[in-house]
């Protein structure tokens, strides 16, 4: 097990809380993005749900790929950041290997 897995670990966290040790956002902008993480990931995790239950696990899993491939892309146009060559290669290499898995000739669920 994992040090940041342990029960100790979580003791710690709500320890620090309640001491005041661990700082929550004081701004509104913060308080609303610190809530709209855990609402946000619990509606990503019902919608997953839903999808394989609509579409299949296997159809659902290639789909669930394409997500570091548009936080590379969103990272691109919105934030501006620039990649290397290396991590465009890693790019090209995701994106060829889910339009593989998508139309090859295996079950698809």
């Amino acid at each position: 097990m994992d040090d940041a897995d342990s029960p100790a670990v979580d003791s710690k966290l709500v320890r620090r809380l309640i001491a005041g040790e661990f700082a929550l956002p004081q701004s509104l902008p913060g308080q609303l993005a610190f809530a709209g993480v855990g609402a946000f990931y619990s509606f990503s995790i019902i919608g997953i749900f839903v999808a394989i239950s609509k579409i299949g696990a296997v159809r659902v899993s290639l789909l669930m790929n394409f997500e570091p491939l548009s936080s590379v892309i969103l990272g691109v146009v919105l934030l501006g950041q620039v990649l290397s060559p290396i991590q465009f290669l890693g790019t090209a290499i995701v994106l060829a290997a889910i339009t593989f898995a998508a139309f090859s000739k295996g079950e698809t669920g």
